[in-house]
């Protein structure tokens, strides 16, 4: 019954679900179904829905807006076939649409616009605005053509109704009756013609603009020509017609009058009375007057401008005017030949029935005027204007343009009733020259000369000459002549050769020879021609000098010119091989200071490019000779060559001497410039060679070179640290190469800064600074330099060395007479005191018969293992080294307990090591004992317990071994450590007392942090490593975690307690 009662419940649980899903489904049926009309889809909405037009059977399209068969007079829409659509008043307002849609469906793209009289019984009286404008049926491919309004009366023509229509061509008959056109109307047709009614009465400015084709607009006369004027678009175009009469100069009638177009040209002929056409044939009358004279026409307005056919009409009238008949003239060839002694003429040929010779003609009668001009080839130029001189002559060789004018008088009158100019092309080449070249021999001796040229029989006259500058040469050979004609304008200049054959002259011989480093040029076997020079060069190799010349054992040394020897107009060659000897020797060093001396002074900041040229000279004779010994040259003699060889464009320095360091005199680094770099700035293969000096400041040194220095400087005082590091750039045929200088032949000056930030030596000591440099002495082996200051002005330090690598400031503190720890420093006066502990710090150095226990404590903590701890019993001494702190930060898993009489024990955990501070030297244990009890308390893990006794290899706590050492006892000496050495600083020996009062009471330090005693310093010390342990996160996850799965459990048990309260 129980698992019914279930059942049952769970029914009607799955009926309350399925009612809500059919629920569900059903409302978003009936949604989709609101959404969507019938026939449309989720996807597509609007599929399937009627237009209201649709469902109204009978209505018109939409093109027309009127039910079908609507009456056309009452103004609606005509029937599909009605081409036209008019409105009641008359007014055509364009084409019906399913007219242009059967032409299209028809296939035919032009429509003839024949205007009716009538549209559906309305009588059409005009065209309405844009009516057929082509922009209003762009969606139709039409073409409006053959406008007719013959069978219209129409009386308006609106804006815009005809624009556009390009396909509207030929010639426009605007309508007889009493019309107006409106503006641009006919704006960008094709008519060529317009022809204008009388009855026009109002016209757009504009109705006719753009007709780009348009000829001519024809008005029906001259009062509507005026009128139709204020049309601005075709103003040009504007005609009307016209009688033209013809007449001679007596006013006989020569022709029929004829009908023409005002200022249009007399081709346009009146066709049928109707309209106007071109005949391009037309010509004017012909008189019927013979004889002498012809005949030209002219305007009653302009007698000086005749008339032709194709010139504009300007009047009613022409008249002929009589001329003289026009002359006959003939032009003969120009001139081309050969130049032959005899003349060529140009000639003209002139006629006229009235023509006679100048000399005999009388008034009336016509005479000839020849003007011939030209410019001949000298560049004169010629005119000659004569009567009856219709011919020319020319002569000599020559290339030329004649020019002819003729001109035809009436004998009497002053100016020439006609004229003609012509130009001929004269050229007359020049004729070949005969030459006949005659020598007086066809041998000739070596030396010269050639032998005489002369003119045969028969040869153009004129000279023949050896051209110059021919040498002569052994065997046969061709010699060239040059032929100068005397007549040099008609004749030509002729060249040739001749051939000839020489004879060899003895040479003089010389045999040039060196020993030694060097050469002479040209060398071996050397032959001159008699009266020849001979010139010899000598060139010492780098390093060597010219040493003895000998010409056939001579000695001619003295006869030499810069290292040069002349054989001044050799003598004729002889069988003796002449010997020249050069012995070169290598140079000393009086040679090579004789180089330096002897260099030119350099006044400016560079060098010319001979200066250049002798400076690397000497360098390179200086290298050349220091590569086989070494020159005794003084140091200031190569210096002051370097600071001036640092001159040469090719040569520049890298320095930065504002900074912290200052290095002079480092042109020296030059002597770094080996003999092949040298060259190669001579020859050019290297473009630049740089000299760069970097400094690098705030230097860490390592471990070792901090121990190398110490051992050099056992109490020193280490502070600044720089990195000097000198490169050498070459730049070499475009490459670039970088050379590291760790060494100089000069010792360079330095100069470093003062340490900051370092106090001053305490009373009683005097401090003194020194430099340390560190050097690789390869195969990973380093030693250390101490430099001494010798800069005594107490700003810098100043120190010299030829070696570069890092450099280290350091200073020592050294009490000047007493001991530092004679119980007579405790009777000092109160004063004394104070002043001592202001200048105390924690760069006083640890005494030196401590410091020997403190290395022992040093080199257990680098002998120790991970996890050993070393045990310290320092006894009275009271300061600990750094270099014990540096200890543990190289071996960091060592623990480290101090304990001493002067205080709490000091443990430092593995780990804690303090971090490096500049300057430091020592730290006070009771500064350390309080820094790391706060320390070891935010420690989570115990520190390491302090072990009272034990040996070495003991077992500790922390797993590791337990390293035990003790100070020697201080039994046996009164010292009694001070403020100064806890290395830190007081006011006054009440700040003292106070102190010490503190120190013992260690309680109150740890409960009052407030009143910490004054040898603790301001700000806690930066240790390298202090673990901490931190919240775990995990545990808040797994308290989340456990919340929530209680909360459900809690859940479940109700919900089990309500259903068995119900089956119960």
């Amino acid at each position: 019954m129980r698992g019914g009662i279930i059942m049952k419940g769970l029914r009607r649980v799955f009926t309350l679900l399925a009612i809500s899903a059919v629920l569900t489904l059903l409302t978003g049926n009936l949604t989709v179904l609101a959404d969507n009309p019938d026939g449309g889809t989720a996807d597509n909405p609007s599929a399937g829905t009627t237009s209201p037009e649709s469902e109204a059977p009978g209505t018109a399209s939409s093109e027309t807006g009127e039910e079908e068969g609507t009456d056309v007079n009452t103004g609606g829409t005509p029937a599909a076939t009605q081409p036209y659509i008019c409105d009641s008043n008359g007014m055509i307002t364009g084409v019906n649409p399913k007219y242009l849609q059967e032409l299209a469906d028809a296939g035919q793209t032009k429509m003839s616009l024949k205007l009716p009289a009538s549209v559906g019984g309305t009588a059409v009286k005009g065209i309405g605005p844009n009516a057929f404008a082509s922009s209003q049926y762009a969606a139709y491919n039409v073409t409006f053509t053959d406008l007719d309004f013959s069978g219209t009366a129409i009386q308006t023509i609106g804006s815009g109704a005809f624009a556009g229509c390009t396909g509207l061509t030929g010639s426009l008959h605007l309508p007889s009756a009493p019309v107006s056109v409106g503006d641009n109307a006919f704006a960008s047709t094709g008519y060529s013609y317009i022809y204008f009614p009388k009855s026009l009465n109002k016209s757009g400015v504009d109705a006719f603009a753009g007709m780009n084709k348009l000829i001519a607009a024809i008005c029906p006369d001259e009062a509507s020509y005026k009128t139709f004027s204020q049309l601005f678009s075709i103003r040009d175009k504007l005609t009307y017609p016209l009688t033209l009469s013809f007449q001679d100069e007596a006013g006989t009638v020569i022709d029929t009058p004829r009908a023409a177009l005002y200022h249009m040209p007399l081709t346009y002929m009146l066709k049928d009375n109707k309209s106007w056409t071109v005949n391009k044939n037309y010509k004017l009358p012909v008189s019927s007057s013979g004889g002498e004279y012809t005949w030209k026409w002219s305007t009653d307005k302009d007698w000086s401008v005749p008339v032709t056919p194709s010139s504009l009409v300007e009047g009613n009238l022409l008249i002929a005017q009589k001329s003289m008949e026009q002359p006959v003239i003939r032009f003969g060839n120009g001139i081309d030949k050969t130049y032959d002694k005899s003349p060529a003429a140009l000639t003209v040929t002139a006629s006229h029935p009235l023509a006679k010779a100048d000399k005999d003609a009388g008034n009336g009668d016509v005479v000839f005027c020849y003007t011939w001009s030209w410019t001949d080839n000298t560049g004169i130029t010629n005119e000659e204007p004569v009567y009856d001189k219709n011919t020319i002559e020319f002569t000599n060789a020559s290339d030329f343009m004649c020019k002819v004018k003729v001109q035809a008088f009436v004998k009497g009158e002053n100016e020439p009733f006609y004229e003609e100019s012509h130009e001929y092309k004269v050229k007359i080449r020049q004729a070949s020259s005969v030459v006949k070249p005659v020598v007086s021999s066809g041998t000739i001796p070596a030396e010269g000369p050639l032998p005489n040229l002369s003119l045969g029989e028969g040869s153009t006259p004129g000279t023949i000459a050896w051209d110059e500058t021919q040498p002569i040469r052994e065997g046969k050979n061709e010699y060239s002549w040059t032929f100068t004609p005397k007549d040099n304008i008609n004749y030509t200049t002729v060249t040739g050769k001749v051939s000839l054959q020489s004879t060899a002259a003895s040479l003089y011989t010389v045999l040039a020879e060196v020993s030694g480093k060097g050469k002479v040029t040209p060398d071996g076997t050397v032959t001159a021609e008699k009266g020849k020079d001979l010139l010899f060069t000598f060139t010492p190799d780098p390093g060597y000098k010219l040493g003895t010349v000998t010409f056939d054992g001579v000695d001619i040394t003295g006869k030499l010119k810069d290292n040069t020897y002349k054989i001044e107009n050799v003598p004729a060659g002889d069988s003796q091989e002449h010997k020249l000897s050069a012995a070169f020797k290598q140079m000393d060093s009086d040679d090579i200071n004789q180089v330096f001396r002897s260099l030119p002074e350099i006044k400016g900041d560079s060098m010319t490019p001979e200066q250049e040229t002798v400076y690397l000279d000497a360098k390179i004779q200086y290298e050349a000779l220091s590569a086989t010994r070494t020159p005794s040259v003084s140091q200031d003699t190569l210096l002051a060559f370097y600071r001036s060889f640092a001159k040469l464009s090719e040569i520049d320095f890298d320095v930065d001497n504002k900074g912290p360091v200052s290095i002079s005199d480092y042109t020296a680094l030059l002597d770094s410039m080996t003999l092949d770099e040298a060259k190669g700035l001579k020859d050019g293969t290297i473009s630049n060679f740089s000299i760069q000096i970097n400094v690098s400041g705030n230097i860490n040194l390592s471990t070792q070179q901090r121990d190398l220095i110490l051992a050099k400087k056992k109490d020193g005082i280490i502070a600044d640290s720089y990195s000097i590091d000198l490169k050498k750039i070459i730049t070499q045929s475009g490459t670039t190469n970088s050379f590291t200088l760790t060494e100089s032949d000069f010792p360079l000056t330095m100069k470093f800064p003062l340490p900051k930030g370092i106090k001053a030596p305490a009373s009683g000591y005097e401090r003194t600074f020194y430099v340390a440099a560190i050097h690789n002495e390869g195969k990973a082996r380093t030693d250390a330099d101490i430099l001494s200051n010798k800069d005594s002005s107490g700003k810098t330090i100043t120190v010299t060395t030829e070696r570069f690598s890092i450099f280290t400031v350091l200073y020592q503190d050294v009490k000047k007479a007493e001991d530092p720890h004679n119980s007579s420093n405790q009777n000092n006066s109160s004063s004394d005191k104070k002043h001592d502990d202001n200048n105390a710090s924690s760069n006083t150095y640890v005494p030196d018969y401590e410091k020997d226990f403190w290395d022992n404590v040093t080199s257990l903590i680098k002998k120790a293992k991970a996890g050993d701890t070393v045990n310290v019993n320092a006894v009275t001494y009271d300061k600990m080294p750094e270099s014990v702190m540096a200890a543990l930060r190289e071996n960091p898993k060592v623990a480290l307990i101090v304990r001493w009489d002067g205080g709490k024990p000091v443990m430092i955990p593995a780990q804690t090591a303090l971090a490096y501070e500049k300057g430091r030297v020592y730290y006070p244990l009771s500064l350390l004992s309080e820094l790391y009890a706060k320390v070891n308390a935010a420690l989570t893990t115990p520190p390491p317990a302090p072990s009272g006794s034990g040996s070495s290899g003991s077992s500790n706590s922390g797993g590791g071994n337990s390293w035990e050492i003790s100070a020697p006892s201080s039994n046996n000496t009164n010292y009694t450590p001070t403020s100064k050495d806890k290395g830190t600083e007081t006011e006054s020996e009440e700040e003292s007392e106070t102190e010490a009062t503190e120190t013992e009471t260690p309680s109150e330090t740890a409960e009052e942090s407030s009143e910490a005693p004054e040898t603790a310093p301001s700000k806690d010390l930066t240790t390298q490593e202090i673990t901490k342990t931190s919240e775990n996160k995990t545990i808040a996850v797994v308290l989340v975690a456990s919340c929530v799965l209680l909360v459900l459990v809690v859940v479940i048990i109700v919900v089990l307690l309500s259903i068995k309260k119900k089956q119960e």
